[in-house]
């Protein structure tokens, strides 16, 4: 994240895969990831999505945030209802989607945990974070910079 500044500078554009830039606002940043964000600055011209949602955005951005597993899986997932909501409006409950994501011990992020080593994890289910997670606001995110001019 601190090497942004610099390489923008020097003409390169920033592809972010972590989560440095997928977050508009510093101090939500710094409320999900307990850490000042290290280009404040910078935050605001991050276009963040998927060439399948964003392509023409994408495509001029000097700082790109790419969604994680969840939102994407999520985003892909709805992209087809929300073309169908784009050609004929009122046609799909969104009150009514429940977006049921899970994924193996590489979900839970890079902590050393008991419950993430591989003899205990094979054979359990167990929530990473529940709702105390980053993945909420950039799934909300996600959906808050979705324009239905922009879905391809």
């Amino acid at each position: 994240m601190s090497q942004a500044r610099e390489l923008l500078a020097s003409g390169v554009r920033v592809i972010d895969l972590a989560a440095d830039f997928r977050l508009r606002d510093a101090a939500e940043f710094e409320r999900w990831y307990k850490m000042p964000h290290a280009c404040p600055e910078l935050l605001e011209q991050a276009v963040y999505g998927l060439p399948e949602t964003a392509r023409a955005s994408i495509r001029d951005a000097r700082v790109i945030a790419i969604p994680g597993c969840y939102p994407t899986s999520v985003l892909l997932g709805l992209l087809p209802l929300a073309r169908l909501e784009r050609e004929r409006p009122g046609a799909i409950d969104w009150e009514a989607i429940i977006a049921d994501c899970k994924s193996g011990v590489s979900g839970a992020g890079r902590k050393a945990e008991l419950n993430l080593l591989a003899p205990k994890s094979p054979t359990i289910f167990t929530p990473t974070a529940s709702l105390a997670t980053a993945t909420i606001p950039r799934s909300s995110s996600s959906f808050g910079r979705l324009p239905a001019a922009q879905l391809h």
